[in-house]
């Protein structure tokens, strides 16, 4: 796999988002190439957000990823039941971000971007690991249930 398609939740003012990925007031789609390239795709506004339904439901997120297209990863600041569910379930990488600088994050995807490949490459094949990763302001993923441990 070369390239890796990201939509990350974004604020209205550019800022990563820190809560859900659908309550985002943005997506931004991004490619990430092997050699740690990035570059955006598009920039759209969420026209989902305020769809009205219960916690976790399923229709928001299929409204958002037809609008986005082909993704492999969902990058957001907080955790969901969908982000687990989609843990469990699909072939879409989800990704928890403790940053919310841009640039940072940026940086930082791309300073352990192998990792982030090899976990799409093995959901792209069928393995569906239940923990959601974790990438810090440090670089690196750390897995929620032993986040002193860099994830093998």
């Amino acid at each position: 796999m070369g390239t890796i398609a990201l939509a990350i939740g974004k604020t209205d003012n550019g800022t990563l988002s820190t809560g859900h990925f659908g309550d985002s007031d943005r997506f931004a789609k991004w490619i990430l190439h092997s050699d740690g390239s990035l570059i955006e795709e598009c920039d759209v506004q969420n026209r989902s957000k305020a769809m009205d339904e219960t916690h976790g439901a399923k229709g928001k997120m299929k409204a958002i990823l037809a609008e986005l297209g082909p993704i492999h990863c969902l990058v957001s600041g907080q955790m969901s039941p969908n982000f687990k569910r989609m843990a469990l379930q699909s072939t879409i990488q989800p990704v928890v971000v403790t940053c919310t600088d841009g640039t940072q994050f940026m940086n930082c995807l791309c300073a352990d971007r192998l990792r982030l490949f090899d976990l799409v490459d093995r959901r792209q094949h069928g393995e569906r690991n239940p923990e959601i990763p974790i990438l810090h302001a440090t670089g690196k993923f750390r897995s929620p249930s032993n986040p002193e441990r860099k994830q093998q």
